[in-house]
């Protein structure tokens, strides 16, 4: 086919697209977004016509760069009503999804690149951006926290941009099309998630379309990918259920990913095991803790980025000492599922002890303290300290012990979490900062009440809950450590 007919075709598609969105926008099919969203659907196929007509990126980009003027005269003079959407810097985002198409077209129709990367991220705009904005308004019911858009439309998003991207891979015969396009599909939901609107139409398809590029070609990569892709995942539901707040997320993201990326599967595996069952007895009787959180506690609600790494940080520590030693002992990966398990159980123990009848008292003197304290202790807490580290202890079945040995490393994974757990009260009973509260009788871990700052009567000032946690987790990780290497 000559190019000049490529181009005339070109042209016709696109406002045969706009023209189809137009009239039945008219006669009331299609409403609001929905016409601009056909047209946002419609259009990334013009790449697939364009894989057919040009050989060039001469060729190839002169339909987009052409429409990056068209797109912003009709955003300046509403040309096209039926793509516009009036009342915001948002509304360029019909320019760059053109200028999207023409970076794409000048970067993968030149040699020795392929069209078919630049169609996995037009693709992925098109079909799951658009759905996902569609579909995630009909049916999306959790919103993320400061943000118009939803779980259910990242999963719109996600399984769309999971479709396009497989069938893509496949016909270009770009081998394992599978686990590459999990990666990028989970990638162009967190793309989406953090970007303002409008300005998706840049950063997905042209982040999406390198990173296909670059796990296909170096597919020594994908594991790592799919350790992002898997954390991802596990991630968001909690973020949209206001569990996480947005540095949380992202901080906890980042975490999986590092634990997987040094340890494997098996200790991202002991992530899930700490993680999931944490958030499901922090909800637990929620109602009845809510008041004793609020006057105890420094911070409550939503998890932040300084919680989520002392949680999970002492474990990636002894895992990326495992990374560093070429994975040569298993002792070290059995360390870090020992910190995870201290974190569990410090999760279950703090949880289930506030839901206590029977009041806390102070693990050194007996003496009884004010619920929800650091450093009090109940027998259902301690009851709960062995059930969160029990949640990792089956992987030590995992980490290449001979069998006898693996059971007794899932032991040592219990008591480490458990003497954890202790730790975690006899440094909140003694070091801890702990501050009067005048408005009730015993201590309090706020540093200010309404405003006015409060005296610290015990501990020290720095030392606060995600610290002592922290060390808690690294203490039980080291002797953790300790006991698997007396196993040998």
């Amino acid at each position: 086919m000559s190019p000049w007919i490529g181009i005339a075709v070109s042209f016709a598609f696109v406002f045969a697209v706009i023209g189809a969105a137009t009239a039945l926008a008219r006669i009331g099919v299609l409403q609001g977004e929905g016409s601009r969203k056909f047209i946002h659907i419609g259009v990334a196929n013009w790449w697939l016509l364009a894989m057919w007509a040009f050989d060039s990126p001469l060729w190839a980009a002169i339909v987009p760069a052409a429409f990056v003027a068209i797109n912003y005269a009709s955003y300046r003079f509403a040309i096209f009503s039926a793509m516009e959407r009036r009342g915001g810097r948002e509304d360029l985002g019909t320019v760059w999804y053109a200028v999207s198409l023409l970076v794409l077209a000048v970067w993968t129709f030149w040699k020795p690149f392929e069209p078919w990367i630049g169609a996995v991220g037009i693709l992925t705009m098109g079909y799951g951006d658009g759905f996902a904005a569609v579909l995630g308004k009909r049916v999306g019911r959790m919103r993320y926290p400061g943000s118009r858009k939803s779980l259910e439309g990242s999963a719109v998003l996600f399984a769309a941009a999971l479709a396009v991207t497989w069938l893509v891979l496949g016909f270009s015969g770009i081998p394992r099309a599978f686990p590459i396009a999990l990666a990028v599909a989970a990638a162009a939901v967190v793309i989406e998630l953090a970007t303002p609107m409008g300005f998706d139409n840049l950063t997905v398809p042209l982040l999406t379309a390198p990173l296909a590029w670059l796990l296909a070609t170096h597919q020594e990569l994908i594991p790592y990918a799919l350790g992002f892709a898997a954390s991802a995942l596990l991630i968001l539901p909690a973020f949209a259920r206001g569990s996480l707040d947005a540095l949380g997320a992202a901080g906890a993201i980042a975490l999986g990913s590092a634990i997987q990326w040094t340890g494997g599967w098996v200790p991202f595996l002991g992530l899930v095991l700490f993680f999931g069952p944490a958030i499901l007895v922090t909800k637990a009787g929620a109602g009845r803790k809510e008041t004793d959180a609020k006057a105890v506690h420094k911070r409550a609600g939503a998890r932040t980025i300084v919680q989520v790494m002392a949680n999970g940080g002492p474990a990636l520590f002894f895992l990326a000492l495992y990374a560093i030693g070429g994975s040569s002992h298993p002792a070290l990966l059995g360390a870090g599922l020992c910190a995870l398990a201290a974190s569990g159980a410090d999760t279950w123990s703090s949880e289930l002890g506030m839901l206590s009848r029977r009041g806390p008292v102070s693990l050194l003197t007996g003496k009884p303290v004010r619920r929800g304290i650091s450093g009090g202790v109940t027998p259902l807490g301690f009851l709960g300290a062995l059930v969160g580290a029990a949640f990792v202890a089956p992987l030590a079945l995992l980490i290449g012990l001979p069998l006898a040995k693996a059971f007794a490393a899932a032991a040592v994974i219990v008591v480490a979490g458990a003497l954890g757990s202790v730790l975690d009260s006899l440094l909140g009973d003694t070091l801890q900062a702990k501050y009067r509260d005048p408005s009730a009788e015993g201590w309090t871990e706020r540093t200010e009440i309404a405003g006015s700052a409060l005296t610290l009567e015990r501990g020290v000032a720095w030392m606060d809950n995600d610290l002592v946690n922290g060390l808690s987790s690294l203490g039980a990780g080291a002797v953790g450590l300790l006991l698997l290497l007396a196993l040998g």
